[in-house]
């Protein structure tokens, strides 16, 4: 039987859709694989620039042939300054002017032979002074701390303009008061204090073999680079977790400038952490950078935590890097041998709003170097000349202070009497 007009405008109909759908469809498809092939011809295009574009650094006795653009462009810079100028100054065994002849000779970067000389007009001897210009100071830190758990918890970096700064901070603020028709208003008022912070300098010793200070591969520089941000970021951390002062020579450490009030002692796991986390929410803080730090035991016993029912409650989370929704950093400058009531295995948990503690910079990188120095390697002392090694003693200059007293909070738990629940 022949199909009516209507059932003909409807099958017409039908297959109209399905052709526009799958021109639609097609449509997607192709301007999707348009799209890739895009992508991949800018990937290809910008790789081929960048292998066309000359170093940042020239090959030996040639000059610098552009300049630093990006944050890797600077990135880059750093490493190569700081390769330079501990090789300049292993190759002239310390002496500044030789140092800076070598560097601008041999690779080129007369910033860096700049930096050397005017060290040396400052008449300050084995001082590199500002190793690198104050537009790359903040990628120079990155790179030197890049162990250094405080600051990667968001720890705040602000300058101190001439090695000190007074900073006002508030003690206690006010809150309402209700009050009847026509009865005065109690008036409050917040009180406050004053942190001062100064610039107290930080040194360490780097042996380097000589070795590979003769090698010029970029890779050396990353190594050189790498130790030198790793003696400077343990000790740092030291001193900004726990330091007590040192008479007025070391900062003074987050847990000796927190609130009496937000330090307590715990006997269980579960426990410490929201105690210290209950301790912080009810400070009012922003909580903008909130984040926990403890050391690789501590990390193991809350790995290891299990349900009543034989799952583990935290290992899950832990293996993404957080504990109870905020992240965690391990820090073994925390000691687990302290004394407390339950033994000698105390150890601490800080939980902090990471964002008010501030680390006062001085933005300056200063080396000294020697050949015939001896190191204390933990055990025993090295001598630099018998090992064929060169020491460098870089020296960096900060401190560090708590915007709110509040902001940190410490448990402190003895590992070998402390319990899950």
């Amino acid at each position: 039987m022949p199909l009516t007009k209507e059932e003909l405008a409807q099958m017409r109909a039908a297959i109209t859709e399905e052709v526009d759908t799958l021109k639609t469809s097609h449509k997607k498809e192709a301007d999707d694989l348009r799209a890739q092939l895009k992508t991949a011809e800018d990937a290809r295009s910008a790789a081929e620039a960048q292998s066309r574009r000359p170093a940042l650094y020239g090959s030996e006795g040639h000059a610098t042939v552009r300049s630093v653009e990006t944050k890797e462009d600077r990135r880059q810079h750093v490493i190569q300054r700081i390769g330079n100028f501990t090789r300049g100054l292993a190759a002239a065994r310390g002496d500044l002017r030789s140092a800076a002849e070598f560097v601008e000779k041999r690779y080129g970067d007369k910033g860096t032979a700049d930096a050397l000389t005017r060290a040396l007009s400052e008449g300050v001897a084995g001082d590199g002074g500002n190793l690198v210009e104050t537009q790359y100071a903040g990628d120079m830190i990155e790179l030197l701390y890049a162990m250094a758990v405080v600051r990667q918890s968001g720890a705040r970096v602000i300058p101190l303009p001439n090695g000190n700064l007074t900073i006002h901070r508030q003690a206690s603020g006010v809150s309402g008061a209700y009050a009847g028709e026509l009865q005065n208003i109690p008036a409050q008022q917040p009180t406050t204090d004053t942190v001062t912070m100064q610039a107290k300098k930080l040194s360490v010793i780097v042996p380097v073999s000589n070795e590979l200070l003769h090698d010029t591969s970029g890779r050396v520089n990353e190594l050189i680079v790498a130790d030198i941000g790793q003696g400077l970021s343990l000790r740092e951390d030291l001193a900004f977790l726990r330091g007590t002062g040192d008479s007025g020579l070391s900062p003074i450490g987050v847990l000796n400038q927190a609130a009496a009030g937000n330090i307590a002692t715990y006997t269980t796991l579960a426990s410490a952490i929201a105690g210290v986390r209950a301790k912080l929410r009810g400070a009012n803080l922003p909580m903008r950078s909130v984040g926990w730090i403890f050391n690789s035991d501590v990390e193991a016993q809350y790995y290891n935590v299990l349900s009543t029912t034989g799952e583990y409650i935290y290992r899950d989370e832990m293996d993404n890097g957080k504990l109870l929704g905020f992240p965690f950093r391990i820090s073994n400058q925390i000691p687990s041998n302290l004394t407390t009531a339950g033994g000698t295995a105390g150890t601490e948990i800080y939980f902090a709003d990471w964002s008010e503690v501030m680390i006062g910079e001085a933005l300056a990188l200063q080396m000294e170097t020697s050949r015939e120095g001896s190191y204390f390697n933990g055990t025993a002392n090295v001598n630099a000349f018998g090992t064929d090694q060169t020491l460098f003693r870089a020296i960096t200059r900060h401190d560090l202070a708590l915007r709110h007293t509040r902001a940190v909070a410490v448990g402190r738990v003895d590992l070998t009497t402390v319990t899950a629940r």
